[in-house]
């Protein structure tokens, strides 16, 4: 009898510990779920397009990179980590005043049937966009003011099904895009190749290869000189893995990688996960996201070989942190905080240096706001779904305040993308069942226009200077 009660103790013993170590497990694979979710949630996917940058999904046969871990010092001061508790209904940070609103007014979308201008767009700001046809993806220039001005900038073969990544430079005379190559069937979104092409003459440079194809805001990133665009690298989907952030000079075409990482399996995931920002005004730091989700930390590095990397601050100890750029002035970085419990997630300002974040919208049940930086500085741009499905746009201020809300006649989802560089239109995707739409809404909220297609369009960015009549179609 006691040798059945000690086999029947130890049998106990032994269930306890498989139920731990799978409640473990669970955990975690739930912690990584929230995260893969988090990035993607921006825009609906489809199998056009590959999600924002997550960690391995699924078993693979592993490829390796090539790169290994490098040790990354720490400065002798940390500054004071942060968290951002949020309320349980949507609260802007500050005491918000009572705005009237505008109700924006539409035109007539703009559709693909629309042919080509004949001669010079109109002056103004003319928006960049790319369209995903089935066996081709078009990059067109139009005018704000009238889309239907309009003209093919180049257009860039389509493989494996995917859609393209792609940035203008900051003086409006370059783009740079990933792309899979040919023979790619969609599956795999770290082997791309990374081109340029000029609105010049429409002359493309192919930069690099096995290039992670990217996120949908602010990837490639250009340096603030346009001297050098940083991409990211990773080995293969699954466990492990190694992950860089890498260089590369435009003109030259040389490599510098400047940050490695290896990732091993969900808690290194965590805290190691390595993930570009953006570049410092003067070029000569980018900045990088350290870790996945909890404690997550702001550092910078050097753009030279020597790999000189700094903690900067922290930018959340919980949740998953959504950030793409920093403000004009380099002196912010703005993020989408996104929590487990969707009506605690906050939009913070993180700054670039010693200090608290400060929280600008706190407990909205939207998972991405996609807040955006007006091109003042001085301003920041949400959306807010209203009650009755419609949207409007909420300017608030560094400290939270409203001070514009532009209410559109819009019952979709639509995520604010890019304001012209004059701050006159801002340009939006428009997410519907059949894919995205782009939608140009002047600052002053009176002219709203609409472009359409059969398939998916993304904004690219805005151009101030004159497209050449004889680009390559």
């Amino acid at each position: 009898m006691r040798h059945f009660s000690d086999t029947f103790r130890s049998l106990l013993g032994i269930l306890l510990l498989g139920a731990l170590i799978l409640g473990l497990t669970l955990s975690f694979q739930k912690l990584r779920t929230i995260k893969d979710t988090a990035f993607n949630s921006s825009s609906p996917e489809t199998q056009t397009q590959y999600p924002y940058p997550g960690p391995a999904k699924k078993p693979t046969e592993s490829t390796q990179l090539g790169v290994q871990p490098q040790p990354q010092s720490k400065p002798t001061e940390q500054p004071t980590n942060q968290s951002y508790p949020a309320p349980q209904e949507q609260v802007i940070a500050t005491t918000p005043v009572i705005l009237p609103t505008i109700t924006a007014t539409f035109s007539p979308a703009t559709a693909t049937a629309v042919p080509e201008t004949i001669g010079p767009l109109p002056t103004g700001p003319k928006i960049i966009y790319s369209e995903l046809r089935v066996d081709k993806i078009v990059i067109w220039a139009a005018s704000a003011a009238n889309p239907e001005s309009r003209r093919i900038l180049t257009t860039i073969d389509r493989h494996g099904s995917a859609g393209i990544r792609a940035t203008l430079s900051h003086d409006g005379t370059m783009i740079a895009y990933t792309a899979m190559p040919p023979g790619a069937d969609g599956n795999n979104p770290y082997i791309a190749d990374l081109w340029i092409v000029s609105l010049r003459d429409s002359g493309t440079k192919k930069l690099a290869s096995e290039v992670h194809i990217g996120r949908y805001q602010n990837y490639p990133v250009w340096s603030s000189d346009d001297q050098w665009i940083a991409f990211e690298r990773q080995s293969n989907n699954d466990f492990p893995y190694e992950r860089a952030i890498v260089i590369v000079d435009v003109e030259a075409g040389t490599e510098t990688s400047l940050v490695k990482a290896t990732i091993s399996d969900l808690q290194t995931e965590a805290r190691e996960w390595i993930y570009i920002l953006d570049w410092s005004v003067d070029s000569q730091l980018l900045y990088y996201q350290k870790g996945a989700s909890g404690h997550v930390e702001l550092w910078s590095t050097t753009s030279t070989a020597q790999n000189i990397t700094k903690m900067i601050n922290t930018i959340t100890e919980i949740g998953i942190p959504r950030c793409y750029t920093l403000a004009p002035n380099g002196k912010w970085l703005l993020c989408s905080i996104i929590q487990q419990e969707a009506n605690m997630n906050s939009v913070v300002l993180v700054p670039i240096g010693p200090g608290k974040g400060r929280a600008l919208v706190q407990g909205t049940q939207i998972p991405a706001i996609d807040p955006i930086w007006n091109p003042n500085g001085q301003s920041i741009l949400i959306t807010n779904p209203q009650p009755d499905g419609h949207m409007s746009l909420e300017l608030l201020t560094l400290e939270g305040r409203p001070s514009q809300s532009i209410q559109l006649a819009e019952q979709a989802s639509l995520a604010p993308r890019s304001w012209a560089p004059s701050g006159a239109w801002l340009a939006l995707s428009k997410i519907t069942d059949a894919g995205r739409e782009i939608l140009l809404v002047s600052a002053d909220g009176k002219q709203v226009h609409s472009i359409s297609a059969p398939g998916e369009l993304s904004i690219i960015g805005w151009t101030m200077g004159d497209i050449p009549i004889d680009s390559s179609k």
